[in-house]
């Protein structure tokens, strides 16, 4: 029982040493998820969106998008009030579904993030170039060694850099808007209302073609959910952060969408520039507002890059950290308290896809497509989370899903709906990158399971159930206590769930021992049958043979007696007396070879017969 008490203290321990510091107030989240927001979709897609809906029909594409985002956002804020952890949506489904759908969960989001995050970094690099005159790679490889090197300072640091960049982005995104606007009132340098038509290019399904990389460019409101163990009063910051980042996000959308359709001639956004926001400052105020606006999209993707690495490194630090990556993600600085390993480890897997993108043609468009197919498949899980938690939990959080019976249903369908319209490559890649993850686990979980089969057949039973019994007794008592965090409860409830598995695992070893310890015993048993069946057969012809034998000796016997007898009754004739030398001498030789015994010949004369014996067959001469 001490021993249960000293695990159960050091399982306490080893999980209060992995959690992350509340560092980040209703501020730095929100310039989380505005930073995470605007960076790439601003100013990299906004040429793209405006080119395939038209100039009416992608600012209809960004309000269409918005209300979907906010369908979505709903659920999601009740859930990270639920579960305010560090992962976001990956801890959603984790603690309502179980381990296997969280990690299908965190796959899909961390591969939807770092899609997303390489075409970021890609444009910051065309950015760099348009300022520096340097290769793109060579900006993209810059930033991420930045925002690594900010992210593994803490928390502190971390916010107060971003909302720095948050705020000089917003600034200048809109002073950008208002002055490129009246440029285009007036007529300044070609830009005019003219440049509008035509409203809808490709009609209605133009502008829901263009929905899935417009509800992409609205991505990053979930950031603030990833984000949810490190900020003040999650239960109050969280949902309002959220909703927040959304209206923000829009209102600078609309502007900056508007700006640019009016001053861009429609060849000029198939060219497939990667800074169409500095092209139209750079044709209305020349080589210095071109300089500025790179400036400030620079600061913009720098924050966005900066925003997807914290997501991302989150959500491995969680997967590692509920045993479904390696344990070395979960591990945390004493200090600083930020996850250490997994920061490097995603700007690496950042830098890789990145690196990736150089050598495709249409890198930018073809990696935003597919992070926007999964970005929109990560929803999906999330949502059936909640639907379940709703069944059963009585659970009344701070916020919740205003008219559940509505929203829910149209957010699995704005989410079916953006899936059906992503591109067919985009679908292929991320179906890929879902399968090679489902394989990966497959291999790991067995191996893991083969190792703890190894490992806990030395675990007694008893010990396991003492400790069973003592962790149920402690869920008691914190149910009791008001003051209990949940993610102590949570805790312990993964820990008993822990130990059941491991009393199955044990039972079922037993039995397998137990089948094999009885498959071997009847081997043995069949083996003995079989040698005693032979022995029993060999014992049974050795008797039969020695019958024979007997039989065959008895048969000899008897054929001597009759034989003697036979010549017991040979009754000799006169006329034999001159021949009676011969006669005798081959009689007594042909009774010699049938070892007739002498006292039987003893009276046979061939000149004296015996007076009692008759002949009555005739003798051969």
């Amino acid at each position: 029982m001490h021993q249960t008490e000293q695990q159960k203290n050091d399982h306490a321990l080893e999980r209060e040493s992995m959690k992350l510091h509340q560092t980040m107030g209703l501020r730095e989240i929100v310039a989380l998820g505005v930073g995470g927001t605007i960076g790439g979709a601003i100013f990299i897609l906004v040429g793209t969106v405006i080119h395939q809906a038209g100039s009416l029909g992608s600012l209809l594409s960004f309000v269409l998008a918005f209300l979907a985002a906010v369908i979505i956002a709903l659920p999601y804020a009740e859930l990270s009030c639920r579960y305010p952890f560090a992962g976001g949506g990956y801890a959603f489904v984790q603690a309502a579904l179980g381990r296997h759908w969280g990690f299908l969960m965190g796959w899909v989001y961390t591969g939807s993030w770092l899609f997303i995050g390489s075409y970021i970094i890609l444009g910051f690099g065309g950015y760099f170039h348009v300022l520096f005159g340097t290769q793109p790679i060579v900006g993209a490889v810059l930033l991420i060694i930045g925002i690594t090197l900010i992210n593994l300072t803490g928390g502190h640091l971390f916010g107060r850099v971003q909302n720095v960049i948050v705020l000089l982005a917003v600034g200048t995104l809109v002073i950008y808007s208002i002055v490129s606007l009246y440029g285009v009132a007036i007529g300044l340098h070609g830009a005019g209302i003219s440049r509008f038509s035509p409203f809808f290019p490709n009609g209605f399904s133009g502008v829901l073609e263009a929905a899935p990389l417009v509800f992409l460019a609205l991505s990053g409101f979930d950031m603030v959910a990833a984000a949810g163990e490190e900020v003040e009063k999650p239960q109050r910051t969280l949902p309002l952060a959220i909703l927040l980042t959304l209206a923000i996000v829009l209102l600078l959308y609309l502007l900056v969408t508007a700006a640019t359709a009016g001053v861009l001639s429609p060849p000029e956004l198939v060219s497939g520039t990667s800074s169409p926001l500095a092209d139209a400052a750079g044709q209305l105020f020349g080589r210095t507002g071109q300089q500025l606006i790179a400036g400030a999209a620079m600061l913009t993707t720098a924050a966005t890059g900066n925003a997807v690495l914290l997501a991302t490194s989150r959500i491995t630090f969680a997967m590692g950290r509920d045993r479904l990556l390696p344990r070395v993600f979960a591990h945390v600085h004493p200090s600083t308290k930020i996850p250490w390993v997994a920061i490097p480890t995603s700007g690496v897997m950042l830098a890789l896809l990145a690196l990736t993108g150089t050598v495709l043609a249409d890198a930018i468009p073809l990696l935003a497509s597919v992070g926007s197919f999964l970005y929109v498949l990560q929803f999906v899980f999330p949502l059936a989370a909640l639907v379940v938690l709703r069944r059963r939990s009585s659970m009344t959080p701070s916020f919740r899903t205003p008219a559940p019976y509505l929203v829910l249903p149209l957010a699995f369908g704005v989410c079916l709906l953006l899936l059906y319209e992503s591109r067919h490559a985009a679908i292929g890649i991320g179906l890929g990158w879902l399968t090679a993850g489902l394989l990966a686990y497959l291999v790991a979980q067995s191996l893991m399971l083969y190792v703890r089969r190894k490992r806990y057949m030395e675990k007694g039973y008893i010990a396991t159930m003492e400790e069973i019994v003592a962790l149920k007794d402690q869920i008691s008592r914190m149910l009791n206590e008001p003051q209990a965090a949940f993610e102590q409860l949570l805790a312990t409830r993964e820990r008993i769930a822990e130990l059941k598995r491991l009393r199955a695992m044990q039972a079922r070893i037993e039995e397998l021992e137990q089948h094999r310890t009885a498959q071997g015993r009847i081997q043995e048993l069949k083996d003995l049958r079989t040698t005693q069946a032979g022995i029993e057969e060999l014992e049974l012809l050795q008797a039969m043979q020695a019958r024979i034998e007997d039989i065959k000796l008895l048969r000899a016997t008897q054929a001597r007696t009759e034989e003697s007898n036979f010549l017991r009754t040979i009754q000799v004739q006169p006329r034999w007396q001159g021949r009676s030398s011969v006669f005798e001498t081959d009689l007594h030789r042909g009774l010699g070879e049938l070892d007739v015994p002498q006292e039987a010949t003893a009276s046979i004369k061939t000149d004296e017969p015996d007076p009692d014996i008759t002949i009555k067959r005739k003798v051969i001469n």
